[in-house]
């Protein structure tokens, strides 16, 4: 999800765009990948040892956690995360003309005296 986000980021440029595209694309796949393990492990608390019962429930919780983890919890982290590395970039961007200006004014000084 987060490489194809990244992947749609550096096509629109837009974050939210970016992750509507990303979540349409693979969301289906996503779904779909998720729901066959769920059947699967599913499959195991039919099982008539407790273990192997108790490990496919585990495993069937655990999966639709991580799918609904993946639509809700991770998007949020994702935009959020997009956002604060542009606020980072702009102001890495003003330290170096800051730098750049101190620079300038220090070297005109030491020409002009």
């Amino acid at each position: 999800m987060m490489e194809r986000f990244y992947e749609e980021l550096g096509k629109v440029g837009d974050p939210m765009e970016a992750l509507g595209i990303a979540s349409r694309r693979i969301g289906s796949a996503l779904v779909a990948s998720g729901m066959t393990t769920v059947f699967g492990f599913g499959a195991l608390m039919a099982s008539p040892f407790l273990i192997t019962s108790n490990f496919g429930m585990v495993t069937v919780l655990a999966v639709i956690f991580a799918l609904l983890t993946t639509f809700t919890v991770f998007v949020v982290l994702m935009l959020r995360m997009e956002i604060r590395r542009e606020v980072l970039e702009a102001a890495q961007q003003e330290l170096k003309n800051a730098i750049k200006l101190i620079n300038n004014q220090a070297r005109r000084r030491m020409n002009g005296s």
